[in-house]
């Protein structure tokens, strides 16, 4: 019979006591406990999985020779194994037997920089970092509406491609995402220049107005209109 399997590195060991084998027979499958042979722990890694079974009940230190059909797997999917006693061994009887298992998909994450800025007049480009990923198969991130300048909501779109891409997938099942994030208009302050009166010199006077907080390279115009004593308007503009 077949005891409870354990994963030692990226092989799989399923234990079989030969003595007792003909009682699968009329199953023809694996046996094992705790909900059956496939496990969450064969995630793909990049490194091939190896499917065997460690031999229990041989007499004399014996090792029988067991043949194996298709018990390997690199990338993820199901596989079905099978594994038979070679037409070798005479003194043992063993029920060829199969069993499908299966490499689960790496779960992929992005991380990303800030989704909020204030507009200083320099370009920001938001690219996501990927996390997760086997060094060797070389995936890359494709970004789309990456960069920005101007104070307004964005929307980066990033696309996943690479070797093995199809034993990978984020969370939600996919290889693509997007990701929202904003340049706020900059704040201004305005104060007025310290003059609470006049002496009369025949010409329009008028306060300053003092603007701080804009981006240096930027200019930035202010209409002040004022409304004299006997009615008179004008308007002065500041940069």
């Amino acid at each position: 019979m077949f005891e409870k399997p354990f994963v030692l590195g990226n092989t799989l060991i399923l234990r079989v006591d030969l003595g007792r084998c003909r009682l699968i027979k009329k199953k023809n499958k694996w046996v094992v406990t705790n909900g059956g042979a496939t496990t969450d722990d064969l995630i793909y890694n990049g490194n091939e999985y190896v499917v065997t079974v460690a031999i229990l009940g041989a007499v004399n230190g014996e090792t029988p020779t067991i043949d194996y059909q298709n018990n390997t797997k690199t990338v993820a999917g199901s596989f079905e194994v099978t594994a038979s006693l070679n037409a070798s061994e005479s003194n043992y009887t063993f029920t060829t037997t199969s069993k499908e298992f299966v490499v689960l998909k790496r779960t992929l994450s992005l991380e990303w920089p800030s989704a909020s800025y204030v507009y200083d007049g320099e370009q920001k480009i938001v690219n996501a970092t990927l996390v997760n990923a086997v060094e060797s198969d070389n995936l890359t991130l494709t970004h789309q509406n990456a960069r920005g300048t101007n104070a307004t909501s964005y929307t980066t779109s990033v696309a996943i491609t690479g070797n093995n891409i199809d034993s990978y997938n984020l969370a939600d099942g996919t290889l693509t995402a997007t990701f929202d994030w904003v340049i706020s208009p900059r704040p201004i302050t305005a104060s007025w220049q310290d003059v609470d009166s006049y002496v009369y010199n025949g010409k329009y006077q008028y306060p300053t107005l003092m603007l701080d907080g804009f981006v240096q390279t930027d200019t930035v115009h202010i209409a002040t209109t004022f409304e004299g004593r006997e009615g008179t308007k004008w308007t002065q503009f500041n940069s």
